[in-house]
């Protein structure tokens, strides 16, 4: 079994799901944009996980091991730079995979 299933059932992602579909985490501290990202990607047929801040991504990243992140790095937790959230990605994945 996938861990995130079991960690977060939350999610409402199933094994099957997890097994068969790309899972995309989406890091996103504005709902709305979140609930649109998770409606479009979702009919596209991904299996899709949210985080709100840097600290639930990095916990998700770990346990989700998603295939692709979308990162806001206008995030109040990160400073406004394409290098510091593409280095807190890369410290994320070197510990997580």
């Amino acid at each position: 079994m996938p861990p995130f299933a079991a960690n977060y059932p939350e999610f409402d992602v199933t094994v099957a799901d997890v097994e068969n579909r790309s899972v995309i985490l989406v890091v996103e501290d504005e709902e709305s944009y979140q609930d649109a990202l998770n409606i479009g990607l979702t009919v596209e047929g991904f299996v899709v996980v949210g985080a709100t801040n840097i600290a639930q991504a990095r916990q998700l990243m770990v346990s989700a091991k998603p295939d692709l992140v979308l990162l806001d790095i206008m995030l109040p937790d990160v400073r406004a730079s394409t290098t510091a959230a593409s280095s807190t990605i890369r410290r994320a994945r070197r510990s997580s995979w």
